[in-house]
Protein backbone atom coordinates (compact mmCIF):
# COMPACT_ATOMS: atom_id res chain seq x y z
CA UNK A 1 0.00 0.00 0.00
CA UNK A 2 1.21 3.54 -1.01
CA UNK A 3 1.36 5.99 1.46
CA UNK A 4 -0.72 8.01 -0.46
CA UNK A 5 -3.73 5.46 -1.45
CA UNK A 6 -5.42 4.01 1.89
CA UNK A 7 -7.55 1.74 0.53
CA UNK A 8 -10.98 1.62 1.95
CA UNK A 9 -10.91 4.54 4.23
CA UNK A 10 -11.83 8.29 4.03
CA UNK A 11 -8.87 10.27 5.39
CA UNK A 12 -7.99 13.81 4.46
CA UNK A 13 -4.46 14.81 3.71
CA UNK A 14 -3.97 16.82 7.08
CA UNK A 15 -4.88 12.99 8.89
CA UNK A 16 -2.45 11.27 6.68
CA UNK A 17 0.53 13.80 7.07
CA UNK A 18 0.23 12.56 10.99
CA UNK A 19 0.80 8.82 9.86
CA UNK A 20 3.32 9.60 6.78
CA UNK A 21 6.45 8.82 8.72
CA UNK A 22 4.46 5.52 9.59
CA UNK A 23 3.46 4.38 6.18
CA UNK A 24 6.70 5.19 4.46
CA UNK A 25 8.60 3.94 7.32
CA UNK A 26 6.25 0.38 6.29
CA UNK A 27 6.58 1.15 2.26
CA UNK A 28 10.44 1.15 3.02
CA UNK A 29 10.19 -2.10 5.23
CA UNK A 30 8.19 -4.01 2.53
CA UNK A 31 10.80 -3.16 -0.47
CA UNK A 32 13.62 -4.61 1.50
CA UNK A 33 11.30 -7.51 2.73
CA UNK A 34 9.66 -8.87 -0.41
CA UNK A 35 8.87 -12.30 0.33
CA UNK A 36 6.35 -13.77 2.92
CA UNK A 37 6.92 -15.16 5.64
CA UNK A 38 9.91 -12.78 6.08
CA UNK A 39 7.98 -9.33 4.91
CA UNK A 40 5.24 -10.35 7.61
CA UNK A 41 7.83 -11.02 10.78
CA UNK A 42 9.85 -8.22 10.02
CA UNK A 43 7.43 -5.30 8.62
CA UNK A 44 4.53 -6.46 11.51
CA UNK A 45 5.49 -3.62 14.00
CA UNK A 46 5.48 -1.21 11.60
CA UNK A 47 2.25 -2.46 9.93
CA UNK A 48 0.65 -2.40 13.29
CA UNK A 49 1.66 0.92 14.03
CA UNK A 50 0.45 2.53 10.34
CA UNK A 51 -2.63 0.89 11.23
CA UNK A 52 -3.27 2.25 14.59
CA UNK A 53 -2.06 5.71 13.60
CA UNK A 54 -5.00 5.58 10.52
CA UNK A 55 -7.30 4.45 12.37
CA UNK A 56 -6.88 6.91 15.50
CA UNK A 57 -7.16 9.57 12.78
CA UNK A 58 -10.67 8.28 11.46
CA UNK A 59 -12.36 7.31 14.53
CA UNK A 60 -10.11 8.32 17.67
CA UNK A 61 -12.86 8.34 20.11
CA UNK A 62 -13.95 4.46 19.40
CA UNK A 63 -9.46 3.41 19.52
CA UNK A 64 -9.17 5.39 22.67
CA UNK A 65 -13.02 3.61 24.07
CA UNK A 66 -11.04 -0.14 22.89
CA UNK A 67 -7.35 1.16 24.35
CA UNK A 68 -9.09 1.70 27.38
CA UNK A 69 -11.91 -0.72 28.05
CA UNK A 70 -9.85 -3.39 26.48
CA UNK A 71 -6.38 -3.20 28.17
CA UNK A 72 -6.08 -5.47 30.70
CA UNK A 73 -8.49 -8.40 31.59
CA UNK A 74 -11.49 -8.08 34.12
CA UNK A 75 -14.54 -9.11 35.53
CA UNK A 76 -17.43 -9.74 33.00
CA UNK A 77 -18.68 -6.31 33.04
CA UNK A 78 -15.55 -5.20 31.81
CA UNK A 79 -15.61 -7.81 29.29
CA UNK A 80 -18.58 -6.47 28.28
CA UNK A 81 -17.55 -2.85 27.92
CA UNK A 82 -14.60 -4.23 25.58
CA UNK A 83 -16.93 -5.87 23.62
CA UNK A 84 -19.45 -2.84 22.90
CA UNK A 85 -15.96 -0.78 22.35
CA UNK A 86 -14.64 -3.36 19.82
CA UNK A 87 -18.24 -3.32 18.01
CA UNK A 88 -18.19 0.60 18.02
CA UNK A 89 -14.97 0.55 16.69
CA UNK A 90 -15.69 -1.60 13.97
CA UNK A 91 -18.97 0.52 12.98
CA UNK A 92 -16.85 3.30 12.82
CA UNK A 93 -14.43 1.82 10.45
CA UNK A 94 -17.37 0.10 8.60
CA UNK A 95 -19.07 3.70 8.13
CA UNK A 96 -15.66 5.47 6.99
CA UNK A 97 -15.57 3.13 4.13
CA UNK A 98 -18.93 2.88 2.77
CA UNK A 99 -18.32 6.94 2.36
CA UNK A 100 -14.94 6.58 0.77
Amino acid sequence: MSSEQVIGLDIDEDRKRRCRGKLFALEDCQRKYRKEPERGMMCKHLNHAAALCLISCVCPEAVESVQYHCSSRGNTSKRQQCQRAQARLQFCIEDHQKSS
